[in-house]
């Protein structure tokens, strides 16, 4: 399980824990770090039933990089007495999100996401001004629809400048907007159409984003 937040921001997540037993199951919850928690602590199962667990991350206070840890969980279980579920946070030292042919907005999980615009030396932008496809639609695959109803065809690439040393994760996400396909978000390494978003994750060398 991994999450990604920013200094100050709770990141959740829910696990589902069935039981195949004729046995009613008990367990209890236990966690490795003081960013991380799970709820409820303790439950018992009926056979053949299911019990959601909500895994929450804390960045508060948190410095900037990779942290891990697990959330155990201690059955009456025969087989399997005892479950891990790794857990990764990670907290970027910067981030700069592009809302690609878009005016920026803040998303579900509280990122802002600046408005789109032409590289000028020392700032971040387009190298060429592709046309805008805008498409209000919904779109399926993501609640932040209009983070994806966006997009500059054959912007020339995306430039930052003066970015801080450090280890930078990309990340690409889009929408096919285009008539005759169905809109529906995805991830991907490299389009033209993307929601680009830029993050340091430590400070070992590195430079460009």
């Amino acid at each position: 399980m991994s999450f990604l937040a920013q200094p100050g921001q709770l990141r959740a997540a829910t696990v589902a824990l069935g039981s195949t037993s004729d046995f009613t199951l008990s367990y209890s919850l236990s966690d490795g770090a003081p960013w991380l928690w799970a709820v409820p602590g303790s439950a018992e199962l009926k056979p053949g039933s299911t019990q959601t667990i909500t895994v929450r991350a804390d960045a508060t206070g948190l410095q900037p990089g990779v942290h891990e840890s697990a959330v155990t969980l201690t059955t009456n279980a025969g087989r399997t007495p005892v479950l891990t579920i790794p857990v990764t946070l990670v907290v970027p030292a910067h981030r700069t999100g592009v809302d690609v042919g878009g005016p920026g907005l803040t998303d579900a999980n509280a990122d802002a996401w600046v408005g789109d615009q032409a590289w000028t030396p020392g700032g971040f932008g387009h190298l060429s001004a592709g046309p805008v496809v805008v498409n209000k639609k919904p779109i399926a695959g993501t609640e932040d629809d209009a983070l994806f109803q966006t997009q500059r065809e054959s912007p020339g690439g995306y430039r930052f400048d003066g970015l801080p040393a450090g280890t930078y994760q990309v990340e690409l996400g889009f929408a096919e907007l285009r008539a005759g396909f169905t809109p529906a978000a995805a991830c991907s390494t490299c389009r033209s159409t993307a929601r680009r978003c830029c993050r340091s994750t430590t400070s070992r060398p590195a430079s460009a984003c």
